[in-house]
């Protein structure tokens, strides 16, 4: 049940954040018609910077609050407040999940960065360990390839840690993604 609840919030991300219409989706996917690749990969650790917010999947705020999350991602202009950026790659990390039964974990949006480089108190540094990973990844960024990568993560990913998940999204020059690759943390 946990599991579906985060695949709602991370699709409701997905629409929020692309914007597209039904119409713009379906014509994307039948450009791209993109099956998604799975590998396996072991990630030294790294720093991302962003905004960060705790939030619970047991009511329906939660959805509203990662919506207002990625407002403040995009109006507070993160790139600007962050010294040391070390990649334009947008990156979500879920983080410090509940134990079994409780549902609240941190959501961060923001940057892969040396270490947290600002001053800023609304930007947050989160460190996230070395670890093995199953790579998720689509060239469709939008509702129903996401969907369907979250499909596929409850499907092949049996051995999953809750510790630190990820998505990395590829963006073009007006910072809009294009690609979205899932880094799902494994045993």
């Amino acid at each position: 049940m946990f599991c579906r609840k985060v695949i709602v919030i991370l699709l409701l991300n997905l629409i929020f954040l692309t914007g597209c219409s039904s119409q713009e989706i379906k014509t994307d996917l039948q450009k791209n018609n993109s099956k998604s690749k799975v590998k396996f990969i072991e990630l030294d650790s790294f720093y991302v910077t962003g905004i960060s917010r705790i939030v619970n999947s047991e009511n329906d705020k939660h959805l509203e609050d990662i919506n207002n999350l990625w407002e403040l991602f995009y109006q507070s202009k993160v790139t600007s407040k962050i010294e040391k950026l070390l990649s334009d790659n947008i990156y979500v990390i879920y983080s410090d999940y509940g134990s079994p039964g409780e549902s609240d974990f941190r959501v961060t949006i923001g940057y892969k960065s040396q270490k947290n480089t600002t001053d800023n108190p609304e930007l947050k540094a989160i460190v996230v360990d070395k670890n093995k990973y199953q790579v998720f990844s689509s060239s469709a960024v939008n509702q129903k390839a996401l969907k369907k990568l979250y499909d596929e993560i409850e499907v092949k990913c049996k051995k999953r840690k809750y510790s630190f998940d990820f998505e990395v999204y590829e963006t073009n020059l007006l910072n809009v993604p294009k690609k979205v690759k899932l880094f799902i943390n494994v045993f």
